[in-house]
């Protein structure tokens, strides 16, 4: 969070917006919200609102979206209550994604 609000600070000093990039699921989607609230040149958040279908029960509700907004969650902290059970009955599975690297390879611009 630290280096993401320097990053931010920075870009703020040169009159440049700052939209983080979000693809690690719920947690980091609730605390880029509060880093967002907390940076004055926030301009978008990147985050998946299609995910798999225990998500809200996992974290204690669904994100209200309302108009393109997403209000910061009340409560202490992130504003999460993560439901234990919920995640220990999906325990992480690694995915292989050497297809997916390979395929960017093939068609990643040739370098000059």
């Amino acid at each position: 969070i630290t280096e993401m609000k320097k990053i931010a600070a920075m870009a703020e000093a040169y009159h440049i917006g700052f939209a983080p990039h979000n693809p690690n699921g719920p947690v980091a989607t609730r605390v880029c919200q509060h880093l967002a609230a907390a940076c004055p040149n926030f301009m978008i958040l990147e985050w998946l609102p299609v995910d798999v279908d225990w998500r809200d029960a996992a974290m204690g509700g669904p994100f209200a979206v309302a108009d393109g907004t997403m209000p910061l969650p009340e409560g202490p902290g992130l504003g999460i209550e993560l439901d234990l059970d919920v995640l220990r009955a999906h325990p992480y599975v690694q995915v292989d994604l050497s297809h997916f690297r390979e395929e960017q390879r093939i068609h990643a611009r040739p370098k000059r």
